[in-house]
């Protein structure tokens, strides 16, 4: 029995927007972050002060401060709305 226990094999999980991510060119990924701020700076009608966009392979952060959750929200609707964008880290500070 525990042979075929050490013969199991499990299958990865594999999140098909990090496999998109990584073979993104670094022009691609910084198309993108650019269109990432261009549709939050709108959405929240520039209310995300020194907003940041960050794209990686685990994803897209924001960073930067606003004065409402609301706001924060909206930077974060925005950013998920865009394609590439799903996989988000949402660090902006609300003060």
């Amino acid at each position: 029995m525990e042979s075929s226990v050490r013969d199991r094999r499990v299958a990865p999980v594999v999140d098909e927007a990090v496999i998109g991510l990584a073979r993104q060119t670094v022009a691609e990924v910084d198309e993108l972050a650019a269109v990432i701020e261009r549709v939050v700076v709108r959405e929240t009608d520039g209310g995300v002060r020194n907003l940041s966009v960050e794209v990686g392979r685990s994803g897209v952060l924001l960073r930067g401060h606003c004065e409402t959750y609301y706001c924060k929200q909206l930077a974060q609707q925005a950013a998920m709305a865009v394609p590439g964008g799903s996989r988000l880290t949402n660090l902006i500070e609300v003060h």
